[in-house]
């Protein structure tokens, strides 16, 4: 019984650390470029957004910081309702978020 267990939990480990090796959400931007042009495209257009938004924000040096020393940490709130009007029911207005 003892042996039983011992190798269920060596399988289960093994299993775990196996999977942990290989990522699928790697992204490799030079196979990307070759293979599928417009999403490498559409990945260069998003990161540069993504500079200019931090740029615009810090004053170019490069972090989410205002002149009050307050960090920005951009945030996406969805409200799921049943088509009420803003305020009214579970569609909270903006000031309650």
């Amino acid at each position: 019984m003892k042996k039983i267990i011992f190798f269920g939990l060596f399988i289960a480990f093994f299993k775990t650390t196996y999977a942990q090796r290989i990522c699928s959400s790697t992204f490799n931007a030079a196979q990307v470029q070759i293979t599928d042009n417009a999403r490498y495209q559409r990945y260069i257009q998003m990161e540069q957004f993504i500079s200019d938004y931090r740029n615009s924000i810090s004053g170019g040096n490069g972090r989410l910081i205002n002149a009050n020393s307050l960090i920005i940490i951009p945030v996406v709130v969805h409200i799921l309702h049943g088509g009420e009007s803003i305020g009214v029911g579970r569609n909270i207005s903006v000031a309650q978020i």
